[in-house]
């Protein structure tokens, strides 16, 4: 039993120490003003351009990397 409390299987009822994980959950009616507030664009096509854009951008860099004259090394 005491396996299964610490590994989450198993709670006791009212303890504060082993929750279902849907309790650790906000209220679907306070998500959408938590979202609001955090520091990451949570609209899928702002976030989408910003990782094409970082991506772009990283990408272009890598590109520079390979077209620089490589140092032969001997053994």
């Amino acid at each position: 039993m005491h396996d299964r409390l610490k590994s989450g299987d198993a709670w006791v009822k009212g303890s504060r120490a082993y929750r279902r994980f849907g309790d650790y959950l906000l209220p679907k009616d306070e998500v959408a003003a938590e979202a609001k507030d955090l520091p990451v664009n949570v609209e899928l096509s702002g976030y989408l351009a910003e990782r094409a854009s970082l991506l772009d951008q990283r990408l272009v860099g890598f590109a520079r990397l390979l077209r620089r004259p490589r140092i032969k090394r001997g053994h």
